[in-house]
């Protein structure tokens, strides 16, 4: 048994060339109604007309998920933020190290109820634990717990401030109750939607490139950013698209939908309004 973990160690590692180093860039501050950088894979810096949350926060790459791109923001060069935004538990969302560094200097964290208690352990001390479709606010902003593919453990949010809207799925595979996340709101200004096409032995998980623009011309925002690509698994048992953004790019274009694409750089910017 221990000769065989080994062999599909090495085999991985053979695979896997080295975590790319991070960018240098500082933050660049927005007073827009929206603003965003993205940082790896689906972490991102989300500002709502100045109020600052950090989405997902993945600094550290493990054995079974590594960055195959480099952060577009080390950890020492996030700025002061309202709350830390957590859609799911797993590694890639849910870097202990890096929550337990953040609960230091943000105290507040939003997230699946079923994390609050390893939110606290990690100490978080105002942990707002949410069921689908129940809300908290943070300042001036409304966070609501969405559905997703994954349970009451994995959800979206919609994000709002005043008459802005801004949906996070998560790394979510297609789900029936999207259509009622398109009914509630249905003047989304941006909707952030994952793109890696995550398959486990073969079997989708997370949505793909056509599966995220099936859900773009249901949701119809004025922008889609795509997320949660840049990472590589251990393969053969995960693995996820091959250039997902073009293949994202190339669907949105079948249904007319281009003008809506804003695809982010590790370390890119984009505001509006």
């Amino acid at each position: 048994m221990k000769a065989a973990l080994a062999c599909l160690l090495a085999v991985w590692l053979a695979g896997c060339g080295p975590v790319p180093r991070p960018h240098a860039g500082a933050y660049q501050g927005s007073d827009a109604d929206v603003a965003v950088t993205r940082i790896a894979h689906g972490s991102l810096v989300l500002s709502m007309r100045g109020t600052r949350f950090v989405v997902d926060p993945w600094f550290h790459s493990g054995l079974l998920w590594r960055q195959a791109e480099p952060l577009g923001l080390r950890p020492e060069a996030l700025p002061p933020a309202a709350a830390v935004v957590l859609t799911q538990r797993n590694a890639e969302h849910f870097d202990e190290e890096a929550l337990a560094s953040l609960a230091r200097s943000i105290p507040r964290a939003v997230a699946p109820a079923p994390l609050r208690d390893a939110l606290l352990a990690l100490g978080f001390v105002d942990v707002r634990g949410l069921a689908p479709w129940e809300k908290a606010t943070v300042e001036d902003t409304t966070l609501t717990a969405v559905p997703s593919s994954g349970g009451d453990a994995q959800l979206g949010f919609v994000v709002a401030s005043g008459d802005v809207q801004v949906y996070l799925a998560g790394d979510t595979g297609p789900f029936d109750a999207l259509g009622e996340v398109a009914a509630a709101f249905p003047d989304l200004d941006v909707a952030f939607l994952p793109i890696g096409g995550r398959r486990i032995l073969g079997v989708r998980r997370d949505m793909g490139p056509e599966q995220a623009a099936e859900a773009v011309a249901l949701l119809q925002p004025a922008v889609a950013i795509p997320t949660h690509y840049g990472a590589q698994g251990l393969a053969p048992f995960l693995w996820h698209a091959s250039d997902p953004v073009a293949g994202f790019r190339a669907a949105l274009a079948e249904r007319g939908l281009a003008d809506r694409l804003v695809a982010l750089e590790p370390g890119e910017s984009w505001h509006r309004f």
